[in-house]
């Protein structure tokens, strides 16, 4: 009898010897699944994924029974884009439905499947309702969050990261179950709310996927970026610190052909001088259509030709004949790129690219410059113009510096003033829907250009740096000679 319980003893011990020696491991595992980053990455269809694993890492996205090794970018061909008036940011949208701004207050967009402006309509089976809102706040975004909901409702808190910006995603019990989504951006803060259904988090993810911050994102600051210059063909672009430069070494010259490359080889950007070719014809496989890339160069949009190669599993563009000083150059932009993560530093590269105006320089070399040390910036003038400092009209409540032609009213001045909006500046001058704005780049910041009715003397430029707003006003003229003055002077303005 002993020796039956001493062998049922060893029995039991040698499988719970067992028993741990393979379940251990999975345990293991559990444990480290609970302890992954709570971070939620967007797929192509508008769904999402979040870390997971004993290497806590995204699982690969479904999209259906046949994976698509591709974007499908078709989905928002026929998409509207809304760019945001200050141009911070930008995203598609369907176009049968609707958006209407100033719902919530004065920034707010709301974008809906139903009209939410007349209760008369038709309305679909399951509304839904995307309400987008920007503020001025001081606050941390956990801050904000707290006293934008009941923190003690929520079920749900992670990071999520969209267009290179990291976010919280919260979803909390209101008057139903809701998803808000919050990004700082510099002193806004941007939150995306909407109810928390299927499909209403599917439209979420779909916009979220289209939306770019424009030039906010920290890692995509210039700072620290190199200016590679072309003194042949007389152009510059810039890229980051880890970009290499490659001449042809087979071309004569060599500087025909210019490309850089980022330390992993897997963005290319390349100029070439009067080199016209086909960008599919080497391709063994249907190149597939795509439109990801925004490129503004020297203040004009222009739409690559780009495809997805679905045999290198890679993304080529080019952008043929750019434009310098209104005339077509013989330059094309050309590369490539391995992922859609990577499109936004590929399209802010593309947008350095500049040409060089020596001409202007030999001929203007005579002009006078004027540099303020407290502001940080610098401006040319020509000599028999006269500059004054800290001028003031009665009923304004800022300064500003101006520049004159002595004989004659042609003038432009520099007002600095604290970080603010064109409409905000010009509150009281006109009302809004009879302005006129134009957006460009400006020394590679982001500008706005407005023509004003009641101001029509004056075309007014204002350039975000900072927490300061800097606004140049120049005459509205359109007299050759008028402009051959103030356009190069508006044109030197440079930060230092």
């Amino acid at each position: 009898m002993n020796k039956f319980r001493i062998l049922l003893g060893a029995n039991f011990l040698l499988l719970l010897a067992v028993g741990v020696f393979y379940l251990a491991p999975q345990f293991k595992n559990r444990l480290r699944n609970q302890i992954c980053t709570q971070e939620a990455k967007l797929c192509p269809d508008g769904s999402s994924v979040s870390r997971t694993g004993p290497n806590c890492e995204f699982p690969p996205c479904d999209v259906g029974l046949t994976p698509i090794p591709y974007p499908i970018s078709d989905i928002y061909e026929d998409w509207l884009t809304h760019i945001d008036l200050q141009g911070r940011f930008y995203f598609k949208y369907p176009p049968q439905w609707y958006l209407v701004k100033g719902i919530n207050n004065e920034e707010s967009i709301t974008l809906s499947n139903f009209d939410v402006e007349n209760t008369y309509t038709k309305n679909p089976v399951e509304k839904i309702r995307l309400d987008i809102n920007i503020e001025k706040s001081n606050q941390t975004l956990e801050e904000f969050i707290k006293g934008f909901i009941n923190y003690e409702s929520k079920y749900l808190e992670e990071k999520i990261i969209t267009d290179g910006i990291t976010g919280i995603k919260v979803k909390y019990r209101g008057l139903g179950n809701s998803i808000l989504i919050s990004y700082r951006i510099n002193t806004d803060i941007f939150s995306l709310s909407i109810d928390d259904n299927e499909d209403s988090e599917k439209f979420l993810n779909q916009i979220l996927a289209t939306f770019n911050f424009i030039d906010q994102k920290p890692a995509l600051g210039r700072a620290n970026w190199k200016t590679f210059t072309n003194s042949t063909y007389k152009y510059s672009i810039s890229a980051p610190e880890d970009f290499s430069l490659q001449l042809c070494k087979e071309c004569n010259p060599p500087e025909i052909n210019f490309g850089l490359y980022n330390s992993e080889r897997t963005i290319e950007v390349g100029a070439e001088y009067a080199h016209q070719w086909s960008l599919t014809a080497n391709m063994s496989s249907t190149p597939i259509p795509v439109k990801n890339l925004e490129v503004i160069i020297q203040g004009k949009k222009y739409q690559p030709e780009e495809y997805f190669d679905q045999t290198y599993k890679r993304y080529i563009f080019k952008i043929d004949n750019i434009e310098n000083n209104g005339q077509f150059s013989q330059i094309s932009l050309s590369g490539g790129y391995s992922s859609l993560n990577e499109a936004n530093l590929v399209s802010n590269i593309i947008s350095t690219f500049k040409f060089l105006d020596q001409s202007q320089e030999t001929e203007n070399s005579d002009w006078k410059k004027y540099t303020d040390s407290t502001y940080k910036f610098s401006i040319k003038y020509p000599p028999d113009w006269e500059l004054k400092e800290n001028e003031s009209i009665e009923g304004l409540t800022y300064n500003y510096t101006k520049i004159s032609k002595r004989e004659g009213d042609l003038m432009v001045r520099i007002a600095i003033v604290p970080l603010t909006t064109p409409d905000e500046f010009l509150e009281n001058t006109s009302l809004k829907e009879d302005r006129t704005y134009r957006y460009f780049r400006f020394n590679n910041l982001n500008a706005t250009e407005v023509e004003v009715p009641a101001m029509m003397s004056e075309k007014i430029i204002f350039i975000d740096k900072g927490n300061k707003t800097f606004i140049l006003f120049r005459d509205y003229s359109t007299d050759e000679e008028d402009l051959e003055i103030l356009t190069p002077i508006i044109s030197s303005f440079d930060f230092l």
